[in-house]
């Protein structure tokens, strides 16, 4: 069994690791905000419109990021799934807070304290258990980096998403990747446009859809707004959640 002390030295060791990791996180926020939110006023922006207006984005999503980064993650977009009398299913999505990074910790301790314990009972010689944690962190990294992405698509999401607000955007298109891995409800939002302010959520976890700017298409155009995000899905097409 891992000692009390042990035990204590490993608790310690992952929250500096979470509180590392989300300085981190928290930096390259900042990053990707300014240069997502610079992108998106420079297309849309009138005379006016200056460094500044994405320097002001950026501070408001990064410090709401930083919050929540600190308390252990993040506020996450998800998929909901309602089931109709019809045997279809709606579905929508939403935005709650994820404890993922808190998680990630919790979930590391417990392992390393197991991996710790069974190779002291085995007899393993301390450096052998070094080397086997080396093993189990590099397996760790792989997770961490497919959250990395998972964040930066949505802060870039969220800062372009602020940046339409701040140039007066009113409807917005919803682009898929076009690939066989974008979701059901997805493939099915391609191509519609939606008011700015109920347009889908984005940012569910490794989505690579994007929303942009279709006030020309409306109002020029004539093109057709739809007022909800819902799609109705099979029970085949409810159970694929690629992309």
């Amino acid at each position: 069994m891992v000692s009390k002390q042990q035990q204590t030295q490993i608790d310690k060791l992952m929250r500096l690791r979470q509180t590392a990791m989300a300085t981190i996180y928290a930096q390259a926020a900042r990053e990707m905000s300014m240069v997502a939110s610079q992108e998106a006023l420079s297309g849309l922006a009138k005379t006016g419109y200056t460094v500044a207006s994405a320097q002001g984005i950026t501070d408001k999503i990064v410090s709401d990021y930083t919050r929540n980064i600190l308390n252990g993650g993040t506020d996450c977009i998800e998929r909901v799934l309602a089931l109709q009398p019809n045997g279809m299913y709606k579905a929508t999505t939403r935005q709650t807070f994820v404890p993922w990074l808190a998680d990630m910790s919790v979930r590391d301790t417990s392992n390393i304290i197991t991996l710790i314990g069974d190779a002291e009972k085995a007899g393993v010689h301390p450096r052998q258990i070094a080397k086997e944690l080396e093993g189990y962190f590099e397996g760790t990294r792989h997770n961490a980096m497919t959250a990395a992405r998972t964040e930066a698509s949505k802060i870039r999401n969220d800062a372009r998403s602020a940046s339409f607000e701040e140039s007066g955007v009113q409807y917005v298109e919803y682009v898929t990747a076009g690939d066989e891995l974008v979701r059901p409800e997805h493939a099915m939002r391609n191509g519609k446009i939606y008011e700015h302010r109920s347009a889908p959520m984005l940012g569910e976890f490794q989505c690579r859809c994007l929303l942009v700017p279709a006030d020309y298409k409306v109002n020029r155009k004539g093109a057709k707004v739809t007022e909800s995000e819902a799609e109705y899905l099979t029970k085949d097409q409810a159970g694929m959640v690629s992309a």
